[in-house]
């Protein structure tokens, strides 16, 4: 893509960003307009003094324009000031808009991004990144247009004083903007290399103090500080090429300068000694191209910040481009620009069908899930099993839309819950009571659910649990914040974790570490069951969940799950088949398809896939019991 096209769709990303402050900013530039031009006013006051000496004035005169210059630098910096306050604060506005839609779209893509992509590397475009898009918004547009002003104010006036020396500065103009446009380029590519690898330099850090146990476990320091140690290495080089244009720039730029002031200087003397113009028009002229001096030093500086705004915008917008991961079908607009759902669905205990289902992570990777088809019954606890990278994690995440299936469906199937009526007539003992099966069921493709309504009926407890460093009360609350003590109490005693708060001085309101650091394995496991048993979820999906607990404290839980728990649906992946023996319905998955479907008893009776996994587990119980 070409320099010119891609300076177009910056300005037009930068123009779409601060359009919802267009008139804060307008109001900005208006002073800093004002300021530029009674900063463009002084050097006249300077004339009138200067001839009003040789004039031989009387001292009041001087005492009045000196007044004047020192009220007009007052008020030009009451502007600058008003200025930098609402042009800087626009800004700010700007960078948090930025930011929380950045945020958002993250949170619209699809796992597989995240699986491609490094967390320092999201982190570092979301801080670093966007607080140089926003420098662009900030001091960039006030002192570009300050700086232009006072460029077009002050050359205006030079050719009121003198006409031929107006036009020996204009001929530096060329040679200025040939450096200008020169360097900004080479800029623009060093900046962008520079923020490439600034955000492997994050992703390195935010990777170490993530895993610093593993590396102290293993003794690893020296081999990460290494490896560290080159990343830093070649941010450090890249920062210099970056500070050697920027260091070139400046000094090039005050060169021409101070080249043309020298021949202005002695031009301009010449005809102050044969009377072209008068002397105080001479150091009027001089004033105005010493005002111009910094503006035009200063055009480096702002294109430096110009070129670092416009990589980081690139490597924002290679994020912000990515597609969602699906446009929800479930959803349309109500008129305004917004996002309506359908109105709430929410099913008792649904059945669960996969409707084979095909899943691939990428497209030259074999299938994960191969025409995968089977039933779960409504209210039933059925256990996933099978080896490892058959997709017994993939198909629950292909079930909360975390990965669209490139074939196949899911369909739920089951009756609303109650109505408060009917709840009435199920109370009265002289009236028929409503049972399930004379309510009208309902099937529904799980794409035609919308997501948050989707979601919102699964609880969802994963491989890796994934704490909040706050209070347990907090973190068990998370899906529903305003839960009472009581209900919170409730979900802990459902996933055996209840005895474990009393040990805590705090109880509930003991502060876990980052993660969830200061709880065992077995702990994190349980109060993330009990945070998805707080929501009281039609379906529950575990993913290998209760890997860390012991076999004595799963057996609890999976029969609080038959018994405090009826009426909910149960999808339990599992590599502990004593757990799976306790299950209404065992699905062993081999290559990606339904090997078999029973129950514990029925698939021993088949002598298969499951009866030999589990006589294998059993002789490793009964030799790790021996040893």
């Amino acid at each position: 893509m070409s320099e010119p096209v891609r300076n177009r769709e910056f300005l037009k990303d930068l123009y779409a960003a601060a359009k919802p402050y267009r008139k804060r900013i307008i109001f900005g530039l208006i002073a800093a307009a004002l300021a530029s031009a009674l900063d463009a006013y002084g050097p006249m006051l300077l004339r009138s003094g200067v001839n009003a000496l040789q004039e031989a004035r009387p001292v009041g005169w001087l005492y009045g324009i000196a007044g004047l210059i020192v009220l007009v630098a007052f008020v030009a910096g009451v502007f600058r000031f008003l200025m930098r306050y609402i042009v800087i604060g626009a800004s700010r506005f700007i960078e948090s808009d930025i930011r929380e839609n950045y945020f958002s779209h993250l949170l619209s893509l699809a796992p597989a991004f995240f699986d491609r992509n490094r967390t320092g590397d999201l982190m570092a475009r979301s801080t670093d990144d966007i607080e140089r898009i926003r420098m662009v918004f900030g001091p960039a547009l006030q002192f570009s247009v300050a700086t232009t002003l006072t460029i077009v104010f002050s050359a205006a006036m030079m050719f009121y004083l003198d006409v031929t020396l107006a036009a020996l500065v204009l001929l530096l103009a060329p040679l200025i903007g040939y450096a200008v446009l020169a360097m900004s380029s080479r800029m623009h590519r060093a900046n962008l290399r520079q923020q490439e690898v600034y955000g492997a330099l994050e992703a390195q850090i935010q990777e170490n103090m993530s895993g610093f146990r593993v590396i102290k476990s293993f003794t690893r320091e020296e081999h990460e500080s290494s490896r560290f140690a080159e990343i830093c290495k070649r941010y450090f080089e890249r920062s210099m090429v970056v500070a050697r244009i920027q260091a070139l720039f400046m000094p090039l730029l005050s060169l021409l300068i101070g080249s043309g002031v020298a021949g202005i200087l002695w031009i301009g003397g010449q005809r102050v000694m044969s009377g072209a113009i008068s002397l105080g028009d001479f150091i009027a002229f001089m004033a105005y191209l010493s005002l111009m001096t910094w503006p035009m030093i200063a055009l480096g500086w702002i294109t430096h910040i110009y070129q670092r705004g416009k990589a980081s915008q690139r490597r924002l917008q290679q994020i912000l481009k990515v597609p969602e991961q699906f446009i929800d079908e479930a959803t349309d607009d109500d008129g305004d620009g917004h996002a309506k759902s359908n109105s709430p669905l929410r099913f008792e205990a649904p059945a669960i069908g996969f409707r084979k289902v095909c899943l691939r992570y990428r497209d030259d990777e074999p299938l994960i899930l191969n025409n995968l088809d089977f039933e779960i019954p409504s209210g039933s606890i059925t256990a996933i099993v099978g080896r490892t990278g058959v997709g017994k994690s993939t198909l629950l995440r292909v079930l909360s839309r975390q990965y669209e299936p490139e074939a196949g469906c899911v369909v739920l199937s089951g009756c609303p819950p109650l109505t408060p009526l009917e709840e009435a007539r199920a109370c009265c003992q002289t009236s028929r009571l409503t049972t399930q099966s004379e309510r009208v069921s309902r099937k529904i493709r799980w794409d035609e659910i919308p997501i948050g309504q989707l979601r919102g009926m699964m609880g969802y407890v994963g491989q890796t649990p994934f704490l909040f460093s706050d209070t347990i009360h907090a973190n068990i609350a998370f899906g529903k914040p305003d839960a009472s003590l009581s209900e919170v109490e409730t979900a802990a005693r459902l996933a055996c974790f209840d005895e474990d708060v009393t040990e805590f001085t705090d109880g509930y309101e003991t502060r876990i570490g980052e993660r969830g650091v200061t709880l065992s394995g077995g702990q994190q496991q349980r109060l993330t069951l009990a945070r998805a048993l707080l929501i009281d979820p039609p379906i529950l999906v575990l993913d290998d969940a209760l890997s860390a607990v012991d076999a004595d404290t799963e057996a609890k839980i999976i029969d609080n799950f038959k018994y405090s728990l009826k009426g909910r649906t149960v999808l339990l992946v599992t590599h502990r088949l004593a757990a799976a023996e306790k299950a209404d319905a065992i699905a062993v998955i081999e290559k990606g398809r339904i090997a078999e479907l029973g129950t514990h008893l029925e698939l021993m009776d088949r002598d298969g896939i499951y009866a030999a996994m589990y006589r294998r587990q059993r002789l490793a119980e009964e030799l790790g019991t021996m040893a």
